[in-house]
């Protein structure tokens, strides 16, 4: 699969590996209303603590 990050910013930010399993699970029980192929959209601040750790 391919994911795409859009960053809205001046700054880059380098996220390093994300684990998606964990993100689409946590989005999805929080998103009942989710369709699956549905873009996800979250802040750069909810979306670095699913960093793979030793990033």
């Amino acid at each position: 699969m391919n994911y795409v990050s859009y960053i809205l910013e001046q700054d880059p930010i380098t996220f390093g590996e994300i684990d998606i399993v964990s993100l689409l699970r946590d989005y999805k029980t929080a998103h009942k209303d989710h369709k699956k192929g549905e873009p996800i959209f979250m802040l750069g601040k909810d979306l670095i603590q699913y960093r793979k750790k030793g990033y």
